[in-house]
């Protein structure tokens, strides 16, 4: 007997949790074996956009940072400047 459901709540979380921070040591060992792109990230957590067009879209593509432009570039999410931020 018991509730198949009771524990599944918890389960998820926790797999959640994994799975982000598993994605996030994975997008920090790529940016930190390209120091181009490890750069233009810290530039945009730093509040300056991001100085190159290739970069940007790169970064875009990634999920790491968003904004119409290079120029007004931001981090996708806050988690990511405050995780990576200190990392880069």
């Amino acid at each position: 007997g018991g509730d198949r459901f009771g524990s599944a709540p918890t389960d998820v979380a926790g797999d959640d949790r994994q799975t982000g921070r598993d994605r996030l040591r994975r997008h920090l060992w790529v940016l930190r074996q390209n120091d181009r792109l490890r750069k233009a990230l810290k530039q945009v957590i730093d509040g300056r956009g991001c100085s190159d067009e290739d970069d940007f879209q790169r970064l875009v593509a990634a999920g790491l940072i968003k904004g119409p432009t290079r120029h007004s570039a931001t981090v996708r999410c806050e988690l990511y400047a405050q995780y990576m931020g200190p990392r880069l």
